[in-house]
């Protein structure tokens, strides 16, 4: 893929595609790893994870992570909105997953103000990586993109 970036209506944000990266057993996984830019100035990043469905479900196609000082002016929003658009154009997928934990309260906000569709609270699975870096719960939406 060419140099890939997508900024929105006014011009606020931009995200920059830095990095495609093939991961996991049998290069099962996919990442698209987006730097995101507010007036030229990195503020944080947000990817698109394809993999398996059992992977998949619990950590999301889709995080985020917005640097401390930057935070409260709603880039992962405007971000994940911009990477939706990318995914759309691209034809990389028909829905995505995004979740949060439970006590995450900013993220859970961003996620429902996409319109994404709850489908559950569940317990991680023991054997999941989540699991073992100590995410117990999660709560999981879908975003339809057709």
């Amino acid at each position: 893929m060419e140099n890939i970036v997508y900024r929105n209506g006014d011009g606020e944000i931009q995200i920059q595609l830095e990095s495609i990266e093939d991961s996991g057993w049998f290069r099962r996984e996919r990442c698209y790893s987006f730097s995101i830019l507010h007036q030229g100035i990195y503020v944080g990043y947000v990817d698109y994870r394809s993999g398996p469905y059992e992977i998949m479900y619990y950590a999301g196609n889709i995080g985020y992570r917005i640097n401390f000082q930057h935070r409260g002016h709603h880039y992962a929003l405007k971000a994940t909105r911009l990477l939706l658009e990318f995914l759309m154009e691209y034809e990389l997928a028909c829905s995505v997953f995004i979740t949060c934990s439970p006590d995450n309260i900013p993220s859970r906000k961003t996620i429902e103000k996409l319109s994404a569709r709850f489908l559950e609270e569940v317990d991680v699975p023991r054997k999941h990586w989540l699991y073992k870096r100590g995410e117990k719960r999660k709560l999981i939406y879908e975003i339809n993109l057709v």
